[in-house]
């Protein structure tokens, strides 16, 4: 077994910029990367035996007020607010305020 020879480096101290000069990315480096959306029009808490209770028919009564804002989640995190809106036979969300 051969002896190591050890010898400590000085290492300057990291300080990161305080604006970057130049972004790492760029938009149109990533711009047909796709990702999900989710909706979240809002929540309940039931007990186990409510849920076992549950048959065709039943409602599930949520938080959040017909009216108010529904949350718009990327990877679980909200980046927007929305109003719900009928886009012909589909459902869709009017934009309205997008969290930097």
């Amino acid at each position: 077994m051969s002896d190591l020879l050890m010898t400590e480096l000085p290492l300057d101290e990291f300080k990161p910029q305080s604006e970057p000069h130049n972004p790492i990315w760029k938009k149109e480096v990533i711009k047909d990367v796709e990702v999900n959306i989710d909706i979240r029009l809002g929540s309940a808490t039931i007990t186990v035996s409510e849920l076992f209770s549950w048959k065709k028919g039943s409602v599930l009564t949520l938080d959040n007020n017909i009216n108010a804002p529904v949350d718009i989640l990327l990877n679980q995190k909200v980046v927007g607010k929305g109003q719900l809106v009928a886009c012909g036979e589909h459902y869709g969300i009017e934009i309205t305020d997008v969290i930097e």
